[in-house]
């Protein structure tokens, strides 16, 4: 009876110590990936700051771009989709100091900070990025659907069309003569 009980316990303790290791491995490949993903946050707040820059000097406008989304997803080589969202977060680049700091520390996803900045008014910056630290991007969409759309935005996002094809200003790169 005891050396059964002794297999029984050797047995048990190998399964705890395999148990153990696998979710030793498994937290260590979360570790890996959470600092991935902040990563590719920080890099995406640097492309919002470059992109900001041409929109600034509207050196998007040129031959066949429609828009700074089309030139962006043209240049980028991103779906229209995602190329929105990353002109909405350019477009508040010097509006919301703290969605931009969150974004290029790789502390805010691409995701929470184009919602952030297609409905947060500029006085609720940094409470919003607080939140959006703590929360889903689910969750997030649900609060933010509280607050009006920045002038120019529609409910899914997408800048009205009158407003964003725009002629470029007399002696900008690609400006008609």
């Amino acid at each position: 009876l005891r050396t059964c009980v002794r297999r029984t316990s050797v047995r048990q303790m190998a399964v705890v110590e395999d148990v153990r290791a696998e979710w030793l491995e498994f937290t260590s490949h979360e570790d890996e990936i959470a600092d991935t993903c902040g990563l590719l946050n920080a890099v995406t707040g640097r492309l919002v700051r470059q992109i900001a820059v041409v929109l600034e000097r509207n050196w998007w406008c040129g031959d066949g771009f429609r828009s700074p989304a089309h030139w962006v997803a043209l240049k980028c080589n991103v779906s229209l989709s995602r190329a929105r969202g990353l002109v909405a977060i350019a477009g508040r680049v010097a509006d919301l100091p703290a969605t931009m700091a969150a974004l290029d520390a790789g502390l805010l996803s691409e995701d929470s900070a184009a919602l952030i900045c297609r409905r947060c008014p500029a006085h609720n910056d940094a409470e919003m990025v607080a939140f959006a630290r703590q929360a889903t991007v689910s969750q997030l969409r649900k609060v933010l659907r509280e607050y009006p759309l920045v002038p120019g935005e529609d409910e899914t996002g997408v800048v009205d069309e009158r407003r964003e094809v725009r002629r470029a200003p007399a002696g900008t790169p690609g400006a008609p003569s």
